[in-house]
């Protein structure tokens, strides 16, 4: 009992020393037993961690108990003051413990204000950095405007050669067996002709037309139908209105193209109307 009393009073006796006092204790009879506690009572030799921690510690406070009821402290101004009587007991404390574990984490701060907007940063175009379009070193493109399109980078490393592509699908046929197919006829004084000049059973036609000699006596004379025929053949309708007969010639282009037959038929179906003329009288 009289030894938790003896560490209590030492406890507060702390406290009331860091303030420069010395602080009246309720006395204690002195006696056998009490004297012998705190000579038998006194700290034992500190540990190697007590050691390190008072070392680094950056103040030792030193103070004796007196027991008739007091403590003082020693040692504030001379390193060597030792307690003031042989029957006072001395004893230290660190004004700093060792440093505690980590605390927890705060919570976390409020986010701060908006940073103020940055400047503006450079066009691509802009080359000297002014911020203005300047005509004609900034117009790459030449097109009197400096914008976006005046933007050019460095050329770029060249490609390695891309793979053989696959052979693609065989085309249609071409055109075949061209030949510029022709009919003659005469026509007389007053009458009208008209040829139908077909092609070869089996080819299209792709064009005609009619020819009559270049004359100043037939001047007189005139189509009234020049074109196809279905797409098999060529149609002219000649009339000729001179004092003398004319002969004149038709012409028709033919070939096999890739929706006929590459070949001619042994024979032309029923409604194939081949190379004909008819002439009539010019209606009056």
């Amino acid at each position: 009992m009289r030894l938790r009393q003896a560490l209590l009073l030492i406890a507060v006796a702390g406290l009331w020393i860091a303030c420069d006092k010395e602080m009246p204790v309720e006395p204690i009879e002195e006696n056998e037993e009490s004297a012998g506690v705190f000579v038998a009572e006194k700290a034992p030799p500190p540990s190697l961690e007590e050691t390190a921690a008072t070392e680094n510690a950056s103040e030792v406070i030193y103070a004796c108990y007196n027991p008739s009821g007091s403590v003082y402290r020693i040692k504030t101004d001379d390193p060597d003051e030792e307690c003031h009587s042989p029957s006072h007991v001395m004893f230290s404390w660190n004004a700093q413990g060792p440093e505690g574990p980590p605390g927890a984490d705060g919570a976390d701060g409020a986010d701060g204000a908006d940073g103020a907007d940055g400047a503006d940063g450079l066009h691509c175009w802009d080359l000297n950095g002014n911020g203005v379009g300047d005509l004609p070193d900034e117009d790459v493109n030449g097109d009197e405007v400096v914008d976006v399109l005046d933007c050019k980078g460095d050329k770029g490393d060249k490609g390695e050669k891309g793979n053989v592509g696959d052979t693609g699908p065989e085309g249609p046929p071409g055109i075949t067996g061209y030949t510029i197919d022709t009919y003659t006829v005469t026509t007389q004084s007053g009458y009208v002709t008209w040829v139908n000049n077909t092609c070869p059973y089996g080819k299209k036609v792709l064009g005609g037309g009619f020819l009559i000699p270049f004359s100043s006596a037939n001047w007189d004379s005139w189509s009234q139908s020049n074109g196809p025929l279905g797409d098999y053949g060529w149609r002219v309708i000649f009339v000729n209105d001179e004092g003398h007969a004319i002969t004149w010639t038709t012409y028709a282009i033919c070939a096999y193209v890739a929706t006929s037959t590459t070949a001619a038929a042994a024979a032309p179906p029923a409604g194939y109307e081949a190379d004909e003329h008819q002439s009539y009288p010019i209606p009056r």
